[in-house]
């Protein structure tokens, strides 16, 4: 409950009570919503760690095919069509490494970033990505 006294006219005191608080809505998106965006992060960052850099022959880098790996926790799950879709459109095999909880993952980063685990991460909350970025393992030039 919420009360406010403010002074009237005349010396009086006016009173407003109120029972609301002010809650925010809460928004509570579906499982399959969830996972699509998870999917389409991961497969975002995947794509973002296939782009050509501007050293190299010139040569298309897709062309070759490959595989791409994508470094997330345990418990992350992409549809087995969103897969199919980013390899048909690609060329790239997508491989998805779990590697524990999201600290874990962090801590696996950090401690093999000179012979990294995968293309790309997924799953980094904002205090572990403070510590991977500040460790230097995810490159954040841009070509």
């Amino acid at each position: 409950m919420i009360t406010n006294r403010t002074a009237a006219p005349g010396g009086a005191t006016r009173v407003a009570t109120s029972h609301s608080t002010h809650r925010l809505a809460t928004i509570r998106p579906s499982r399959r919503a969830l996972l699509a965006g998870g999917a389409a992060t991961a497969v975002g960052l995947a794509l973002a760690a296939c782009g050509s850099g501007s050293g190299g022959s010139g040569a298309n880098s897709t062309a070759s095919g490959g595989t791409v790996t994508v470094v997330t926790y345990d418990s992350f799950d992409m549809p087995d069509e969103l897969v199919a879709a980013f390899e048909a459109d690609t060329g790239y095999t997508l491989e998805i490494a779990r590697s524990g909880d999201g600290g874990e993952v962090a801590n696996k980063l950090i401690l093999t970033k000179d012979a990294p685990l995968g293309d790309a991460v997924f799953g980094i909350n904002n205090t572990m990505a403070s510590r991977i970025l500040a460790e230097g393992v995810i490159d954040t030039d841009t070509a």
